[in-house]
């Protein structure tokens, strides 16, 4: 809807491929470009990231399909270990120190030691299970007294969040109601 006034689409094919190119990309592209003086590098923002796009996703999409048989099993690279890895590299930085990344560490240890063993995607399932027994290990006053405090499970109370302690005795600001 807040791209539809930018683009101008009227025609029912134009509206049709539009709709095709509408992700998050080309988006972005678009409303970084806004202008309600001059929509021209919006239009371009949005066109020429979302056809870029799907013809090098499409592309890259076939190019893989058909070079499959010529990679072989993808367990033989580690490439089913790069995905996991990506991930806790890109949530890494947005964890706290302490127990929210000896979680994530244990997580991704006991998926990627089970993935060998048993069928796929109960790694998954058992690296969660990682996060519920730590979460469980706490006590249920400490995680409730937490939520209050913090609104989510966030940092340990008592611990300073990164070496601010904003006065307050526990190291995190006290919120008001």
């Amino acid at each position: 809807m807040i791209l539809a006034p930018m683009l101008a689409l009227h025609r029912p094919l134009e509206r049709a491929v539009g709709a095709q190119l509408v992700i998050d990309e080309s988006t972005a592209m678009a409303l970084s470009f806004d202008d309600p003086d001059d929509p021209r590098p919006g239009r371009l923002g949005f066109w020429a990231t979302g056809l870029a796009v799907f013809v090098l996703w499409n592309l890259a999409t076939l190019v893989g399909a058909v070079s499959v048989s010529a990679v072989g099993n993808p367990a033989d690279w580690g490439l089913d270990a790069a995905v996991p890895a990506a991930f806790l590299a890109l949530l890494w930085p947005s964890l706290t120190p302490g127990a929210p990344r000896v979680t994530a560490v244990g997580g991704a240890l006991v998926a990627l030691a089970l993935t060998p063993l048993i069928a796929p995607g109960i790694p998954v399932l058992a690296a969660g299970l990682v996060a519920v027994a730590v979460g469980l290990r706490r006590p249920r006053e400490e995680r409730l007294q937490e939520v209050a405090e913090h609104g989510s499970f966030g940092p340990h109370p008592h611990e300073h969040r990164h070496g601010h302690d904003h006065g307050h005795p526990h190291g995190s600001a006290d919120p008001s109601p």
